[in-house]
């Protein structure tokens, strides 16, 4: 019910039953649904913009996973921190967060975890203006991506992509960039993401002619 109020953005109704949960679940000692509440306060409070207090919920259930020892739980959590911390500016901190989580994926195992997470450190490349090395983390996300049969990551990966070759005016790379983008999107039934490919790919061209 907590969940169906968050999506409907009845937030404060939202909160009162995830609230209402987590006494329950606190009474039983049932630490993953503990952190599972926690986890959805946090993201009720990041859908209001309040990334303060959505920051505050997601390390209680970071400190709730790590104590069930429940390494995807802390793998989810970290990811988490890091987003916010990114949209936040603090990329040097989100940069750290991340390369902390990646160690914890390759450890586990967890390849859609490692194929996100380079993603976000490619992000984070290109933020620093770093671009060879943003290169080589969207080619791994790409690279991974397709391994794990995940079509509409890696069509973010080719897109993330083609923003670096823009950004190196490499206008030819870019394109083709945007039409392998285009192509996953499509596959996936990404329509949302199709048609943004499609606007910069035919802004790409015209600038292109």
């Amino acid at each position: 019910m907590a969940t169906l109020h968050r999506r409907m953005g009845q937030h404060q109704e939202a909160l009162d039953h995830f609230h209402r949960s987590l006494k329950i679940f606190e009474s039983l000692g049932n630490l993953v649904f503990q952190g599972v509440v926690l986890h959805g306060i946090g993201e009720v409070y990041l859908q209001e913009g309040r990334d303060t207090e959505a920051l505050k919920y997601f390390r209680k259930a970071l400190k709730i996973a790590r104590q069930s020892k429940d390494l995807f739980g802390i793998s989810f959590e970290q990811d988490s921190i890091g987003d916010i911390l990114f949209n936040s500016g603090k990329i040097a901190d989100a940069k750290t967060q991340y390369l902390k989580n990646l160690k914890l994926q390759q450890k586990i195992g967890d390849n859609e975890g490692i194929a996100h997470t380079y993603g976000n450190l490619g992000n984070v490349a290109r933020m620093e203006k770093n671009l060879p090395l943003a290169i080589e983390y969207y080619t791994k996300n790409i690279k991974m991506t397709a391994e794990i049969g995940d079509k509409d990551g890696q069509g973010r990966g080719f897109y993330n992509l083609a923003l670096v070759y823009e950004d190196l005016q490499d206008m030819e790379k870019a394109i083709q960039s945007l039409h392998n983008a285009l192509k996953c999107f499509t596959q996936a039934g990404s329509v949302k993401f199709m048609e943004l490919t499609k606007k910069r790919l035919q802004e790409n061209l015209q600038q292109n002619e």
